[in-house]
């Protein structure tokens, strides 16, 4: 009889565990997936502020054959820039974003409107939404808009 009340108590006991422990399971993974979710958010805005800054930078050279327009943005701050840096090297996993920022912000030397394209890529590596995309490097980056022509 003890054998059979051992039993009827496992039973029980198993009825009120297997989905408790179950739940606890299902709430550690959704935890791990929300932060997962939240960290690659705060990289995504990262990218896309590097991407900003270097546009507004860009938006205030000089590249032959392309003059630019008066209606370009404001100049980066280098306060707005620093901010930048620091959310890259908190967020990427590895160097390769930060490398090319800093690149096309001419903090390594010489640097081309078609360095954007290898900041693109390496932000599209760093997201997971694959490998190169845009190869064009002599159109990489719009430094104007052309009028239409008047066909009169």
């Amino acid at each position: 009889m003890d054998q059979l009340r051992k039993i009827v108590l496992d039973v029980e006991f198993l009825k009120w565990a297997v989905p408790l422990i179950g739940g606890i399971i299902a709430w550690f993974v959704n935890e791990g997936l929300k932060r997962r979710e939240q960290r690659w958010e705060l990289k995504r805005q990262a990218c896309l502020q590097a991407l900003e800054i270097v546009d507004a930078h860009f938006s205030h050279q000089s590249w032959s054959g392309a003059p630019i327009q008066a209606e370009s943005q404001q100049k980066p701050d280098v306060a707005s820039a620093r901010d930048v840096y620091n959310k890259l090297c908190l967020s990427c996993k590895n160097g390769e974003v930060l490398r090319e920022y800093k690149k096309c912000l001419g903090l390594l030397g010489k640097f081309d409107a078609g360095d954007i394209v290898d900041l693109r890529n390496a932000i599209r590596k760093e997201l997971g939404f694959g490998g190169h995309f845009d190869v064009d490097r002599k159109r990489a980056w719009i430094a104007r808009l052309n009028k239409p022509e008047n066909k009169s």
